[in-house]
């Protein structure tokens, strides 16, 4: 448990990066945000630092066989 909203999601995506069907979450929560940019969280900060910050950490779970450029 954290009230750390940043950890929690660098938390999620490394997890989701490695789940079955995980690919597909992620996507979806990236493009969930990316179409908000306007809805600005003091805990979360803006939408598309939360969008880069879901995307660079599922990349760095990633294994590198598999990471995306």
């Amino acid at each position: 448990q954290t009230s750390d909203e940043a950890a929690a999601d660098r938390w999620a995506a490394g997890e989701l990066a490695n789940a079955p069907h995980g690919e597909r979450y992620l996507r979806a929560a990236i493009e969930h945000f990316r179409r908000r940019p306007d809805q600005q969280s003091r805990r979360y900060g803006t939408p598309t630092e939360r969008a880069e910050r879901i995307r660079s950490c599922a990349q760095e779970a990633r294994p590198p066989e598999s990471r995306r450029p």
